[in-house]
């Protein structure tokens, strides 16, 4: 046995162990003042607030910094034993996950609203639209290239056209997340 299938092992296990014994309340509460803290620290570091916050943006919009920071606030050990009983189950490992992809409809529509609320939000911001028009001048892929950056008008719509499938969700919800990010 390997380093790889030893690690990989103690992983499936820790995991496996998870979802047999639920973390404790003080398990919890420890996890979630760690983060917490840590979210205080950046938002009051002259040197981090920053960055933080521009982490944010990238992904879309720095007001789920705060989001985040609230439902943590309010993350119980129940909340902790049933997303572990959702998605930590033996289908959801990566070497499974392009055969049995577990990606409920009601989640898949959540993230689309969000991310096209979110392309919405970035179609009428000045910045956005110089920042992308910049990058597509930089980067002129075409149409139908793995690096090509759509406007914020093709990439709502193709956004649109997505839908879960039970072979190919993954492949999709990735392609669709690619139309949206910057090329690499």
């Amino acid at each position: 046995m390997g380093i790889k299938d030893s690690a990989r092992d103690t992983l499936i296990q820790t995991i496996e162990n998870l979802i047999k014994a639920p973390p404790t309340k003080e398990e919890v509460d420890r996890a979630r003042n760690q983060l917490l803290k840590q979210i205080e620290l950046n938002l009051n570091s002259s040197d981090q607030v920053g960055v933080e916050l521009s982490e944010w943006m990238a992904m879309g919009d720095w007001r789920q910094l705060f989001v985040r920071r609230r439902r943590l606030q309010n993350v119980t050990v129940e909340d902790v034993t049933r997303v572990a009983a959702a998605y930590l189950k033996p289908s959801n490992r990566v070497a499974e996950v392009l055969r049995e992809p577990a990606f409920p409809q009601t989640e898949f529509d959540q993230l689309k609203q969000e991310e096209l609320t979110k392309l919405e939000q970035q179609r009428s911001d000045p910045i956005m639209l110089n920042f992308n028009a910049s990058m597509r001048h930089v980067l002129p892929y075409p149409k139908g290239h793995p690096r090509y950056l759509p406007t914020f008008d093709e990439a709502i719509a193709e956004l649109k056209t997505v839908r879960v499938t039970k072979s190919g969700s993954f492949t999709q919800i990735f392609s669709a997340h690619r139309a949206v990010s910057w090329p690499l």
